[in-house]
């Protein structure tokens, strides 16, 4: 799972930084970036760090750029991290 956090953290690092270089709007990276974030969390989720989970999904949720789509997984993941 520390690989999997390491290639997510990358993942993140680049797609900031392509998109910026490609003349992204902040809201198309946040859009972007948060499906990277909810599986990062998902792997914090997965290894017992509940709190650390919750932690982004909630900051994913209360993105004010969220596409309408994207906040399926995280509230769902959310909910299930809270009932533990």
């Amino acid at each position: 799972m520390d690989v999997a956090i390491q290639l997510l953290k990358s993942a993140e690092i680049v797609c900031v930084e392509n998109m910026r270089r490609d003349g992204a709007t902040e809201q198309e990276i946040v859009d972007e970036v948060s499906v990277i974030r909810a599986q990062y969390a998902y792997v914090l989720q997965m290894q017992g760090k509940h709190s650390e989970a919750i932690e982004i999904y909630e900051s994913i949720l209360s993105a004010k750029y969220l596409l309408p789509f994207s906040p399926a997984s995280p509230q769902t993941n959310d909910l299930c991290v809270q009932a533990f």
